[in-house]
């Protein structure tokens, strides 16, 4: 029974463990003259490689008591698995370690509980006393859940369970923050993730899309990083039942009916939902997904993100708002992705170029339509038209784009240096007002040197248009994508391998036609645009909007085209 919720998982983990499997052959089988690897120094190193991806905390489903990562490692250690894998002296070191990393993911196969936190939850302080978890008698609703869910994961064949509510000591600042910055970790190398849905009391798409768990922050990382996972309804029936001939119920990431329904309800594509790779890829993206969830501490609207972008933040409850601006700063370290700055809405208190929560981020990320963009061709056929009206101008943009590339995005005293293309504004002219989403908001019209006519919806009436024109600009962040080299269309002769040589990636040099169009092609596209306000001191502050600023530049005999400039916004 447990082989079947095991083996995807050890497709999963295979290929992490097996550098240090190997590292561990090529010692043994290398040993310094004095000594010898033994195979108890094999195996007790797998297996705390084991723990050290496993919770600090775990549940004995034997005897209902916690147990820490030296308790388990003692409990393995006494094991009749241990004792065979130790004893066997004809094995080659190679074959041991196959052996072990075997019966060591078995032995330490555990069940994680992804649920809603509800009234009266047992706590670590409630619990760590108690002889047996298993057998507490309790009327509560949090207890029953959890002697529920320890049933379930007993009767499954497992061994350890975990369950957040009473596996963290939240008294511990440590244990809780290597909690937090560990949580998807642990999710991810759980055999099985059982996902209790209280309210959801029938097996139809509409019951589990009105479920209150798909709109909690904590939820959505629980849901993408098992590679096994099944729901349970309020009765503690699973939501499928088994297939005809099955004892339990199928891996729910492997059912595709069941992955649409996912999709359907969050919007989310199915490839992340079945197997998501934690990073920075995509990071406007899975923004979005967390910006209509809601956590019992506005902190954890950012901490819940942290193992899905694949980061690590200090944890600080307490600070309120600043955790998410802790949080896109942490992101600009490490990533010049410039989608970061397409949000709506109100910005932080430390930066107008920074969102003040997730839910900022709302709208699907921006893509130009088809008809809108002029994407850049592998090999332009059509550089003869294009290179007569390249000017001394278009060069030294070309120049800037290849020798000054963005050197990251960062903070400091609550500014940003930001290389930006600006538009200067002409006039701002009010050209509708209404209420949207329970605001009253102005609709403008404003020109701009270089752009066509750009719309831009805010919540407040500037009292001058003719002042304000002369203070606003329009912004496009230097984005790295404008200094990609398009890759040149390379023919494959009889005699070359599929690969294409080496040097069809090299840089094409700067003046060359192929590579000036292409720049050209970039900067008339449509992109996504900031209202900036310019300050006395020279600095510039960003204008919050209720809707994204599109903005497409002006298409004209002669290339209207600027180089960018650095701003200070604050």
């Amino acid at each position: 029974m447990l082989l079947g919720f095991i083996a995807p998982k050890l497709k999963e983990v295979a290929g992490s463990r097996n550098d240090q499997k190997e590292r561990i052959i090529l010692e043994s089988q290398s040993p310094a003259p004095e000594e010898k690897i033994t195979p108890a120094q094999i195996v007790d190193e797998l297996a705390q490689k084991m723990l050290s991806g496993m919770p600090l905390r775990v549940i004995n489903l034997n005897t209902g008591s916690f147990s820490s990562s030296a308790d388990l490692l003692r409990a393995f250690k006494r094991s009749h698995e241990y004792q065979t894998l130790v004893s066997d002296k004809s094995l080659t070191s190679e074959v041991l370690a196959e052996n072990a990393d075997d019966v060591i993911r078995k032995y330490f196969a555990y069940v994680m509980l992804s649920h809603v936190w509800g009234e009266d939850e047992p706590l670590y302080g409630d619990v760590k006393l108690v002889e047996n978890i298993l057998q507490m008698s309790s009327s509560s609703p949090g207890v029953l859940k959890l002697q529920n869910f320890c049933r379930i994961a007993k009767q499954r064949g497992f061994r350890w369970c975990w369950g957040d509510t009473c596996c963290i000591d939240k008294s511990s600042s440590a244990e809780l923050q290597e909690s937090i910055n560990s949580m998807f970790t642990w999710y991810r190398n759980s055999a099985l993730t059982i996902a209790f849905l209280l309210d959801v009391l029938q097996r139809t798409p509409e019951a589990l899309k009105r479920s209150r768990w798909f709109t909690r922050g904590w939820t959505l990382q629980e849901l993408l990083a098992p590679t096994a996972i099944e729901f349970y309804m309020g009765d503690w029936t699973p939501f499928l039942a088994p297939s005809a001939g099955d004892a339990t119920p199928p891996n729910y990431k492997l059912v595709p009916e069941f992955v649409q329904c996912l999709e359907d309800i969050l919007c989310i594509d199915k490839s992340y939902l079945v197997g998501l790779n934690p990073g920075l890829d995509d990071v406007r993206e899975k923004l979005r997904w967390v910006a209509t969830r809601t956590t019992t501490k506005i902190e954890d609207m950012a901490y819940c993100l942290l193992g899905i972008l694949d980061l690590r933040l200090p944890v600080l409850y307490g600070e309120g708002e600043r955790a998410f601006i802790r949080l896109q700063d942490e992101i600009m370290k490490n990533t010049d992705d410039t989608c970061i700055f397409d949000w709506v809405g109100r910005p932080s208190t430390l930066n107008s170029y920074l969102a003040r929560s997730p839910s900022c981020f709302h709208q699907p990320a921006w893509r130009p339509s088809p008809y809108q963009t002029t994407a850049e061709l592998p090999m332009l056929e059509t550089v003869g038209e294009f290179t007569h009206k390249l000017s001394a101008a278009l060069l030294r943009i070309a120049e800037s784009l290849l020798d000054e590339p963005p050197l990251g995005h960062f903070i400091a005293n609550g500014r940003m240096n930001l290389r930006t293309f600006v538009y200067q504004v002409k006039s701002v002219k009010v050209v509708a007002s209404g209420e949207i989403r329970k605001r009253w908001v102005y609709r403008y019209q404003i020109k701009a040197d270089g752009l066509e006519p750009v719309t831009v919806v805010a919540t407040y009436q500037f009292p001058d248009a003719q002042l304000t024109a002369r203070s606003l600009s329009i912004g496009r962040v230097w984005d790295n994508s404008l200094r990609l080299i398009p890759r040149k269309t390379h023919k494959k002769t009889a005699d070359e391998e599929d690969e294409p040589p080496a040097d069809d990636y090299n840089p094409w040099t700067v003046k060359s036609g192929d590579y000036l169009t292409v720049v050209a092609k970039r900067l008339r596209e449509p992109f996504v645009a900031q209202l900036l306000v310019a300050h006395p001191n020279g600095q510039f502050h960003r204008v919050h909007t209720e809707e994204r600023i599109v903005a497409q530049p002006r298409f004209t005999e002669l290339l209207d085209l600027r180089t960018p400039r650095t701003l200070i916004v604050h």
